[in-house]
């Protein structure tokens, strides 16, 4: 009898692994799995991403109240019928106002736009079979931890679905790891213990979740971890004379794409990671003054660049959330103000 009930608890142990296995390489970890106070958190909670990483009550802080707009439909606009179309991460694709960037833009310039988050306009703009027509503008977001790995190889135009490489990334999706430290956090099973054991360590012995390493308690800030460890998305990476060539000819190249193919003008509109902005909160570490480069180089080459880095470091209210990683309903006024500003000219 106990050799069959220890048969059968294998049997289901396995074919949950198995389950579970399977089921994380999707896009989205599977929803059924999550506690539903962390689908209530993440999605109405308005605590920040990065309290979502730590889940300490210290810096459980409300920054997104109930007029927060997250992009979850489609544009009111064609593609085709939009005088400006805007590319970019979730930076675009959420507000803290109410609206989004997008939309605060149209509204406010009386004209028509599109936004979409693809990761490769070329591709998108492609399989929407856009139609090449009058001259209009192309804005393009990335948020600078992302520059030099995104532009460190020249857009693609296409993708051949069902190669061998698009197989790969399925079944071993890059961020596979963050996926299972998600479940192992989150899920019905872990997450309320996972927490307290969070907060005692916390508490007891200043241990921090390793996503969000940097902090401060006054004032109360989180850091992401990929702002600042060695790798190329952060504010201490050194990156070389051949590596910033190299993002700005592959921008360059972009820019000529999309006015060959599609008549479309390219504005760039690099956003600075939170920690360039604030890390004399922590200390006085020397930044590497990737953006100031990367502004200087693009203007060189005659790629319009909206600056931000000196507005954001010169601005006396905050312009990003504390405990989370986008710019508040300040920050984004900065840059759709500075935006707006430039086309009414």
């Amino acid at each position: 009898m106990k050799n069959r009930i220890t048969k059968y608890f294998i049997f289901i142990l396995g074919l949950s692994s198995l389950i579970i296995f399977i089921s994380v390489r999707f896009e989205k970890s599977p929803v059924n799995f999550i506690n539903k106070k962390v689908i209530w958190e993440e999605d109405y909670g308005g605590y920040g991403d990065l309290y979502n990483l730590n889940l300490l009550d210290t810096f459980k802080v409300r920054v997104y109240e109930k007029d927060a707009s997250f992009l979850k439909s489609g544009n009111k606009n064609n593609i085709n019928e939009s005088d400006f179309i805007f590319f970019g991460d979730s930076f675009l694709g959420g507000s803290a106002s109410g609206k989004l960037f997008f939309e605060r833009f149209g509204d406010s310039l009386g004209v028509k736009t599109f936004f979409s988050n693809d990761d490769d306009p070329l591709v998108y703009l492609s399989k929407v079979n856009y139609i090449k027509k009058d001259r209009k503008k192309l804005i393009f977001e990335i948020v600078e931890r992302r520059i030099i790995e995104y532009f460190s190889v020249p857009p693609r135009t296409e993708i051949i679905a069902g190669t061998l490489i698009d197989i790969k990334k399925t079944l071993f999706p890059s961020n596979l790891e963050s996926k299972y430290n998600y479940l192992l956090q989150k899920s019905i099973l872990t997450y309320d213990l996972y927490k307290l054991i969070s907060n005692i360590k916390f508490i007891l012995f200043g241990f921090m979740n390793p996503a969000t390493p940097k902090y401060s308690l006054n004032p109360l800030f989180l850091f992401y971890f990929q702002e600042v460890n060695d790798k190329s998305t952060s504010f201490y990476y050194k990156f070389t004379e051949s590596e910033i060539n190299t993002v700005c000819n592959n921008i360059a190249i972009f820019k000529k794409l999309l006015e060959e193919k599609y008549n479309l003008e390219l504005i760039f509109l690099p956003i600075p990671n939170k920690y360039t902005i604030y890390n004399t909160i922590l200390n006085h570490d020397k930044y590497n003054d990737l953006l100031p480069v990367l502004y200087n180089k693009l203007e060189e080459k005659g790629i319009s660049v909206i600056e931000l880095y000196k507005d954001f470091k010169s601005s006396k209210d905050y312009v990003y959330h504390n405990t989370d990683t986008h710019w508040n309903s300040n920050g984004e006024d900065i840059a759709i103000n500075k935006l707006i500003k430039i086309f009414r000219k």
